[in-house]
């Protein structure tokens, strides 16, 4: 899953129990969610920060430190069969405005 342990670093916001995990620590956040909500992640390159929201609120930084850099790649994980969900990188307007950061086009990340 997303943010347990692993050989290769990882953030995970987890949604039975709201807890966002980055493969050390757990931050007990208790914002869980499910069907019907709307959860987003984004990274704040320049602050090297990572952080993620749930239907339109930024839930604050959730992860910082010299760890958020590079090549990023999201990933889903799922505990259960048969779970849809739709995704959008930055292809078609998002739920939730994005008015409170600068939102790069998809796929012009800045180097590290």
């Amino acid at each position: 899953m997303p943010g347990w342990s692993s050989p290769y670093q990882s953030w995970g916001y987890h949604g039975d129990d709201g807890h966002k995990y980055d493969n050390m620590s757990i931050i007990e956040d208790g914002h869980p969610y499910g069907q019907g909500d709307t959860v987003g992640a984004g990274v704040d390159f320049a602050n090297r920060e990572i952080f993620f929201t749930k239907n339109g609120k930024r839930l604050g930084t959730s992860f910082s430190g010299e760890n958020v850099k590079g090549k990023l790649f999201p990933m889903v994980g799922f505990h259960a069969c048969g779970v849809k969900i739709r995704t959008n990188f930055g292809t078609r307007e998002f739920k939730h405005p994005v008015d409170w950061c600068k939102v790069q086009p998809a796929g012009e990340a800045p180097a590290a």
